[in-house]
């Protein structure tokens, strides 16, 4: 059968980026906004220590619910974004220190290469598409992708500890 665009759904990850495990997924029509999704993403944690997200995840509300949860909220700002605050004290301390220490920012933004990495490791590895044609089959494809990662992830950390050897090893440049 012939794919639909309609039939293509978006993969929302929060990943702990100490081990590269996938904490939380979520899995929405492409169609769907990403700033809604934080919430859900990081409703099972009580603290978090830094969140970063493209200009998508970008809003004072989940700026808000970052700071929540004892975090520093770290999203691409776009253009047209200004530093008024509308009743969010994080937003404004955000934008603040983006503009600001903007050196600093993006240093610490990099971190998101690694979720951009995540997400091209399960396509290289499990495929960038889904056989099944029902969405509740989709799903569980993508789920049990998930999870397999995670497993995967999970045993190489293990491993590296069972060797006394880092998990990460900085290579030369």
């Amino acid at each position: 059968r012939k794919n639909l665009r309609k039939d293509n759904v978006k993969l929302h990850l929060a990943i702990n980026a100490r081990r590269n495990v996938i904490v939380e997924y979520k899995i929405t029509g492409v169609r769907r906004n990403d700033s809604p999704q934080l919430s859900f993403l990081l409703r099972n944690l009580k603290e978090v220590l830094r969140v970063i997200g493209d200009s998508g995840y970008l809003s004072r509300r989940n700026c808000e619910l970052v700071v929540e949860k004892n975090g520093k909220p770290f999203f691409k700002l776009k253009s047209n974004t200004t530093g008024k605050s509308k009743g969010s004290r994080a937003w404004k301390k955000m934008v603040r220190f983006a503009t600001q220490f903007k050196e600093i920012f993006d240093r610490i933004y990099h971190i998101r290469s690694q979720i951009e990495s995540v997400n091209a490791a399960l396509k290289k590895r499990y495929g960038s598409y889904v056989r099944a044609i029902k969405r509740k089959a989709r799903n569980i494809q993508i789920a049990l992708r998930v999870l397999a990662f995670n497993i995967k992830q999970i045993l190489y950390d293990r491993t590296a500890r069972n060797l006394g050897v880092p998990y990460w090893i900085k290579c030369g440049q």
